[in-house]
């Protein structure tokens, strides 16, 4: 097998191993190296590993974070994708001279492993160290999607069921959009994106961000729009992302207006009914917590989930490789003023310190 550099010839290919790999999520599509770079260029690429017919056994789809006079961290999000512990192996031994050769002083990944799996093995085994914290939410939910349409709509809470119901009785109506002509619909949904943030903090990107990604995934048809009416006003949006294999439930937005009618439990079913007609196999709600305090920033978005699917995954957290480990220490003490944020350590801190002070 060989290291490689990820170039277009192999864009077929590496999105054929990745695009049906349970591990996969949309940061290691091959569209998302392409939307990030189009906001910053070349700030993302792609390493592998193939074999001699040139399939992948191993991909990694990274960003280096730079950090001036300290060094560069190699990020790789929610991956590598691995096949096979010598895949692993060999990528571990060639990261290394890599990551060196771009002046890192550490390489960071968040693979979506968990801790009772031999894959989490597989890393300690080739020193990539576990350290119990994450970059992304490193819990989710899955709804399987390989029964019927039927099947699927029954094993949803009793309380959901009835809310997609009323919402139909009540004249709530969603429409779709999945096509490049359809970019200008981004603009609703980032306002309704914005009102949200006001209601319940969370960090919200420039609209930029949104446009560039609808502009790449809807080139390959692998994005949705969900938008939830009554009569002419907005109610909800949902953006889905999908492969052959999964759709993910991206971003939602909500107004609290006629929130009484249900909107978000119609649009929900609507997404999870696109996602089959897909062929998808999965649904991943993209985010919840197993977190029994009402304080966190995922609980009550995980309630209304948990009337769709019970189904919780929990991944271990991320891993890494110091290279350097003075300033890796460095980095570490001064991490929370770069752009490079674990999650369970910055943006759970902000959101509660955000709303303490709007109570306050």
């Amino acid at each position: 097998m060989e290291f490689i550099e990820v170039e277009n010839k192999h864009k077929e290919k590496y999105e054929a191993f990745v695009n049906n790999q349970f591990e996969s999520t949309c940061m290691q599509m091959w569209q998302w190296a392409e939307f990030r770079n189009q906001l910053s260029p070349n700030l993302y690429n792609r390493l592998g590993i193939i074999d001699k017919e040139g399939n992948f056994h191993l991909t990694a789809s990274y960003a280096i974070n730079r950090f001036k006079y300290i060094g560069n961290i190699l990020y790789i999000p929610q991956g590598p994708i691995w096949r096979s512990a010598e895949a692993l192996k060999l990528f571990e031994e060639k990261i290394v001279d890599f990551a060196r050769r771009k002046n890192c002083i550490a390489v960071i990944c968040d693979p979506r492993v968990k801790k009772d799996d031999g894959k989490f093995k597989d890393l300690e085994k080739v020193n990539f160290l576990f350290t119990d914290e994450a970059v992304q939410p490193r819990v989710t939910i899955f709804l399987d999607l390989s029964k019927s349409e039927d099947e699927i709509l029954q094993s949803f809470s009793k309380n959901t069921r009835y809310n997609i119901r009323y919402a139909l009785r009540k004249g709530i109506k969603i429409k779709k959009f999945s096509e490049p002509k359809d970019a200008s619909r981004i603009v609703g949904f980032y306002e309704l994106l914005l009102s949200t943030q006001k209601r319940k903090y969370f960090y919200v990107q420039p609209i930029e961000y949104f446009e560039s990604l609808w502009d790449t995934f809807s080139r390959e048809g692998r994005i949705t729009l969900f938008e939830a009416f009554y009569k002419d006003s907005h109610l909800g949006s949902i953006l889905l992302i999908n492969t052959d294999k999964f759709a993910i439930s991206l971003f939602s937005a909500s107004s609290p207006q006629y929130s009484n009618l249900k909107p978000l439990y119609l649009m929900r079913w609507e997404s999870i009914k696109e996602a089959k007609l897909r062929g998808c196999k999965f649904y991943d709600f993209f985010g919840a917590t197993d977190s029994q305090d009402e304080s966190h920033p995922f609980f009550y978005t995980t309630q209304h989930k948990l009337g769709f699917s019970k189904d919780f995954q929990k991944f271990a957290g991320t891993f890494e490789i110091v290279l350097n480990p003075l300033k890796y220490k460095m980095w570490r003490f001064m991490e929370d003023m770069g752009i490079f944020k674990f999650y369970e350590k910055t943006f759970i801190r902000q959101f509660r310190e955000r709303n303490v002070n709007k109570k306050n």
